[in-house]
């Protein structure tokens, strides 16, 4: 499990991980953490549903799938609107351009 690492509008966020691991015997996700309440999320939530956001003439969402290899892990932030959509908490509702300072990257690794 990594530390917290905030989102960059249109950047990659790349973690050297220090395991000893062949990536393909892996699985690996990403987190988004609240650290400043927005959507329905208090400090601490994770959120439900997210996905970054960019732009190829359409709105276009990924998911949070991030890259894994023998001595990275990376997630590449959106460049569309602020970069990130996820679903409000309380109602359900999509919430697209979270506010990225309110927010945490997490990454996980099971080998």
């Amino acid at each position: 499990v990594s530390g917290e690492y905030q989102p960059i509008l249109n950047t990659s966020t790349v973690v050297s991980h220090g395991l000893n691991i062949d990536p393909l015997r892996c699985r690996c996700d990403v987190l988004l953490k609240c650290v400043g309440a927005e959507g329905g999320y208090a400090v601490g939530d994770y959120a439900i549903g997210w996905s970054g956001l960019s732009m190829n003439g359409n709105h276009v969402s990924h998911p949070p799938i991030p890259s894994l290899t023998s001595s990275t892990i990376q997630y590449n932030t959106g460049a569309y609107s602020l970069g990130i959509t996820a679903y409000n908490k309380t109602n359900g509702s999509i919430v697209a351009g979270l506010k990225l300072a309110n927010w945490r990257y997490i990454f996980r690794i099971w080998y």
